[in-house]
């Protein structure tokens, strides 16, 4: 009797469960759970760093690359045979051992073009290992948090986690070791330089302080700071870019050097102890006695620099005029300033304000001002 008074009511929550349970089923069809979506994503080749023995960049407007692996060092082989800097080789194979798919951003070809994954716009990278293809991927735009890929052959792309196009995107000149001396400059014992500013010659004497060891009239107002500077900046040099390919020591004026510069290496000076003794530095391979020449030519007007080759190393480089004008020097690149410089300087120092009132005494400020003066004469 109960059962035929409720049966209206059994059947509506009847109806409310079945009904409840199409939607959840259909739900789960439509908005997967998290974890089913991220099982679901495509997955890009794993690869090792170590794996990776050579590399194949193709980018827009830009000549294409082949870099290898030799030993523990990377070297291009074209478009030219040159040792390759190695610190942007590895930055480039980490970020292709850390690709990580966050989703799929297309599946048609005709968004290849806008999400520049197609053959006009992307890059073409591909890394191998024992002439064997470890993945092949092509590099498009960077969308806020990800950069859009494509594996070659295949229609699908990918969102990857990051910014990472910036790491192949690269001119030739960029992949190459653009590093023209590596030495510390401590281990820089004497150095000269012939130039139209005149010929000079410095070397360090026992307190290991540099002398004026040219034999000729004495600089005026000589600094070994400077010749410091100078020194600091040749022992650590780095090029710009290169010359052409083709190019001939006479096309960048380097068969008749405007200007050279004799660098002496070797061990570093005796320095004191703890104890007050004598004690000598320890030698390193980097401070075997041995010189170098490097020879400055023409301007390059396309760099804003200067061409320049050393020793007997065919390699064409361009470094900045800055550079190109430190190798280069005149007198007063060694000099300090003259009094009337300083005076300048003194003159256009804010005055000392009034003692009292809780403001810096006019004796204490005058020792801050020297000792400021002191400082931009170095």
């Amino acid at each position: 009797m109960n059962w035929q008074k409720n049966r209206l009511v059994v059947a509506i929550l009847g109806l409310a469960g079945l009904v409840g349970a199409t939607v959840y089923a259909v739900n789960r069809r439509t908005n997967p759970p998290a974890s089913t979506v991220a099982d679901a994503l495509p997955e890009l080749p794993k690869i090792k760093k170590e794996d990776v023995q050579e590399l194949v960049i193709a980018s827009p407007d830009k000549e294409p690359v082949t870099l290898k692996r030799k030993g523990d060092a990377w070297q291009m082989v074209k478009p030219v045979d040159a040792l390759a800097d190695d610190t942007v080789i590895n930055t480039a194979i980490e970020k292709l051992t850390e690709l990580e798919v966050t989703g799929v951003a297309a599946t048609n070809t005709k968004n290849h073009q806008k999400l520049e994954v197609d053959a006009a716009q992307g890059i073409h990278v591909v890394a191998k290992s024992n002439g064997s293809s470890l993945v092949d991927l092509v590099i498009g735009a960077y969308k806020p948090g990800n950069t859009m890929v494509r594996l070659q052959g295949k229609n699908e792309v990918l969102s990857v986690k990051g910014s990472i196009k910036w790491a192949f995107n690269k001119d030739v000149h960029e992949w190459r070791d653009r590093k023209v001396v590596n030495v510390e400059p401590e281990h820089v014992r004497s150095i000269e330089f012939v130039s139209e500013g005149g010929t000079f010659k410095f070397s360090r004497d026992d307190s290991d302080s540099w002398v004026d060891a040219s034999g000729k009239k004495p600089i005026e107002r000589f600094s070994g700071d400077k010749v410091q500077s100078i020194v600091s900046s040749i022992a650590q040099l780095s090029a710009t870019n290169f010359g052409a390919t083709d190019m001939k020591p006479e096309a960048a004026g380097l068969n008749e050097p405007t200007g050279t510069v004799t660098v002496s290496i070797g061990p570093p000076a005796a320095k004191n102890d703890t104890d007050g003794g004598v004690k000598q530095a320890e030698p390193s391979p980097a401070a075997e006695s041995r010189s170098m020449v490097l020879r400055v030519g023409g301007e390059a007007k396309d760099d804003n620099g200067f061409y320049l080759q050393i020793d007997d190393n065919p390699t064409i480089y361009v470094v900045s005029k800055y550079l190109g004008d430190r190798l280069q020097p005149a007198p007063d690149a060694f000099q300090e300033p003259e009094k009337s410089e300083e005076k300048e300087e003194q003159a256009a120092a804010p005055a000392a304000p009034p003692a009292g009132n809780g403001q810096i005494p006019p004796d204490v400020m005058q020792k801050i001002q020297a000792q400021l003066r002191n400082q931009g004469a170095q």
